[in-house]
């Protein structure tokens, strides 16, 4: 199953819940980080509630150690990630560069 880590999920209303719910539909493992982590687990339980396959975790982008503690997390959980949903940015750049070689494994 390929895996999907989607940044800054907080509310349903969002644009990247909506994106989590696409992969999910795609056939995502959809990893659901945000820096509230009830929101995560909320989201991640309507998910599954929905048939989709979700995991919450605590990422706050504004965090680069954080950032590597989530790489190494979905590292020793998945040993892959297949798409990163996250805004640009400064911080968006933390954790793609913490991300980076689990991106770069993935075969095109």
């Amino acid at each position: 199953m390929k895996v999907a880590l989607v940044a800054g999920v907080a509310h349903r209303l969002g644009p990247a819940y909506a994106q989590a719910r696409e992969l999910g539909a795609r056939g995502y493992h959809v990893i659901l980080g945000s820096s509230e982590r009830g929101a995560a687990e909320l989201l991640s339980a309507e998910l599954r509630a929905e048939g989709f396959s979700a995991t919450p975790m605590r990422l706050d982008l504004r965090d680069a150690a954080g950032c590597a503690e989530v790489a190494a997390e979905v590292r020793r959980r998945f040993g892959r990630l297949d798409a990163l949903v996250v805004e640009e940015g400064r911080h968006g750049a933390r954790l793609r560069a913490a991300l980076g070689p689990l991106l770069d494994a993935v075969p095109a």
